[in-house]
C-alpha cells in the first residue's frame, strides 16, 4: 500500500476516532462519579429566556447558583430554587464555585454571551448558550 490516504481512508479513520472520543470524553465513571448521577449546574441570566432554560435543566439536573444583573428574575428563581446560592456577577459565582458547577446556562442578551462561556469552558464546564439568529 501506498503511503497516501485517501479521503475514503481519512473520513473512516476520523468516524472511528471521532466515536472513541464520543464515549470517553463526558465519562463521569473516569473521573469517580457515577454515570447516572445528576449534573450542577448554574444560571447565568434568569430572566426572559434565562427563566425557561433553567427551569428546563432543573426538570433533570440539580440547580446549584443562579446569576443575574437584574433583582427581579433572582427574586423570582431564588424562590423556586431555594437551596441555589445567589449572584450579581458570574465572575464571582464561577470563582467561588468552580468546584461545584458542572455546567451553565448563559441566557444572556447576544452580544455578552462569549465572556461567561469562555470563562466556565476555561474551567472545564460544559456551556449550554443559544446562538444569536442571522438572515444567511
Amino acid at each position: 500500500m501506498s503511503g497516501k490516504i485517501t479521503r475514503r481512508g481519512f473520513l473512516k479513520s476520523a468516524a472511528a476516532g471521532g466515536v472513541g472520543l464520543l464515549i470517553l470524553r463526558d465519562s463521569r465513571i473516569a473521573f469517580g462519579s457515577e454515570a447516572n448521577s445528576k449534573l450542577n449546574v448554574a444560571a447565568v441570566g434568569c430572566g426572559g429566556k434565562g427563566y425557561s432554560d433553567i427551569h428546563s435543566v432543573a426538570k433533570t439536573e440539580n440547580v446549584v447558583a443562579l446569576c443575574d444583573v437584574r433583582q427581579e428574575p433572582l427574586d423570582k428563581c431564588g424562590k423556586e430554587f431555594p437551596e441555589a446560592k445567589i449572584y450579581y456577577d458570574y465572575r464571582r459565582m464561577l470563582d467561588e464555585m468552580s468546584n461545584r458547577i458542572d455546567a451553565i446556562t448563559v441566557s444572556t442578551p447576544d452580544h455578552t454571551h462569549a465572556i461567561p462561556s469562555i470563562m466556565a469552558m476555561q474551567m472545564g464546564m460544559h456551556v449550554y448558550c443559544q446562538k444569536p439568529l442571522t438572515h444567511s
